[in-house]
């Protein structure tokens, strides 16, 4: 039994599964008990056609490729496919250089087959020590993923390309064994293919970050723009109250006159109607003035698209900063709207943000619909929809203004019904 490319084929199922875990956070289904019956009978197989060609490259669409699709909920067939084609890709290339090397320095066929056993096993060990102890690996595979698709096309490519081509090149070696002129070239070619690598690694983790900030720039921008219209809702409000101002001796000279002529009930009728021409639906009484104009700004965008905001309790004044109370209840505010944006608009959209305190802490709750149930997992919305980087930076920061207070946030969303839950200790501010 050839136990080299056995344990090849399971450490290469049990890497896979741990990426598709990592990074697309997916769940397995129970189908999953169906792997090591069907590895078995393709082992079988491989067995008895001395592992054909034809056998060879079917089972494999079988074990990376098909299963896997079954096998994960709610994953995108592109991203199974992709992820599967770069761990398959990157495993061989791996294996064939180990066999190079292996060639290329005469170590014996038997304990060349163990080394490669000890490689594979401790490939797969160190995948899910990382799993347990850093996410910077997956977070780089995820970034690969979540990038453009000519990059993601060039990276397995590339993977492919120098995997044929190191195959090639062992192929060669073993043919002129005793060759020094091309065994010296096969070495050198195989160097200048991992450098080649290397580069090409780099160059796609750079057009990441160039991505990133693009987007990151876009965010700031589009920050911006909701700054300046928010100094245009300012002037126009001052220009309303100098308005009133101008007004406000006429309306006096007409108050004093039912006053004069004992007309009690003239005089309660024109002030109702003043009340009727100075009174908002944007205001909000919240107890701390920096979030009531917070609520109002917010609620100008909200009412515009048939969304009601409504508060209840009282915010304490002297708790934590302005820019912190803005940073969670704007970012709050902006993902609940958001939310309601991509609801139709003949259906009844409401924000509801409660406040309550606790002795030292202060606790807020958001609930808002959706247009679907969203899946949260560790406490983290799951969403590969192109505004995730931007209602990502939103949680984030609210997170970490939480931390300088001993805050917590938890997210639930259940029947269409997202409900974020925000608690923070008073003593801390």
């Amino acid at each position: 039994m050839n136990w080299n490319a056995i344990i090849e084929i399971i450490t290469l199922q049990i890497t896979l599964y741990v990426i598709f875990i990592k990074v697309l956070k997916k769940q397995i289904k129970k189908c999953i008990f169906l792997h090591p019956i069907i590895s078995i009978i393709v082992f079988f197989l491989l067995e008895k056609t001395n592992y054909n060609n034809a056998i060879f490259f079917f089972s494999n669409i079988i074990l990376y490729f098909i299963l896997p699709i079954i096998s994960l909920k709610k994953a995108k067939i592109k991203q199974i496919i992709f992820i599967s084609f770069a761990v398959v890709g990157m495993f061989s290339l791996i294996n064939s250089i180990t066999s190079f090397l292996f060639l290329l320095f005469n170590v014996d066929i038997f304990i060349s087959q163990i080394l490669n056993i000890i490689i594979n096993i401790v490939l797969v060990l160190l995948l899910i020590f990382l799993s347990y102890k850093s996410d910077a690996f997956y977070i780089h595979f995820k970034n690969i993923i979540l990038t453009s698709k000519s990059v993601k096309i060039v990276f397995i490519m590339s993977l492919w390309i120098l995997f044929i081509l190191i195959s090639l090149l062992t192929v060669i070696l073993s043919q002129y064994p005793d060759t020094p002129i091309i065994t010296l070239a096969c070495f050198l070619i195989i160097l200048v293919l991992i450098i080649s690598l290397v580069v090409i690694y780099l160059l796609i983790m750079n057009n990441i970050k160039s991505t990133y900030y693009k987007k990151l720039n876009t965010t700031i921008q589009n920050n911006m723009i909701k700054q300046v219209n928010h100094y245009e809702r300012l002037a126009e409000a001052n220009e309303s109250l100098r308005k009133f101002r101008h007004d406000f001796n006429n309306l006096k000279i007409g108050l004093f006159a039912y006053l004069q002529n004992n007309n009690i009930t003239g005089a309660m009728q024109y002030i109702e109607d003043c009340n009727q021409i100075i009174k908002t639906d944007n205001l909000f009484h919240t107890g701390h003035y920096i979030v009531d104009a917070l609520f109002s700004d917010k609620a100008i965008t909200a009412r515009e698209n048939n969304i009601n905001i409504s508060f209840s309790g009282l915010i304490p004044q002297n708790i934590l900063t302005p820019v912190d109370l803005c940073m969670i209840f704007g970012n709050a505010l902006d993902n609940a709207i958001e939310a309601c944006l991509k609801i139709d608009n003949d259906k009844a959209k409401s924000i509801s943000v409660s406040v309550k305190q606790n002795n030292d802490y202060i606790f807020v709750t958001f609930t808002n619909p959706t247009f679907e149930n969203v899946e949260i997992k560790d406490n983290t919305i799951i969403t590969t929809k192109e505004n995730h980087d931007i209602h990502g930076i939103g949680l984030y920061s609210i997170k970490q203004v939480l931390k300088k207070y001993d805050g917590h946030m938890n997210l639930h969303c259940e029947n269409n019904l997202f409900t974020t839950e925000i608690d923070f200790c008073i003593s801390k501010c």
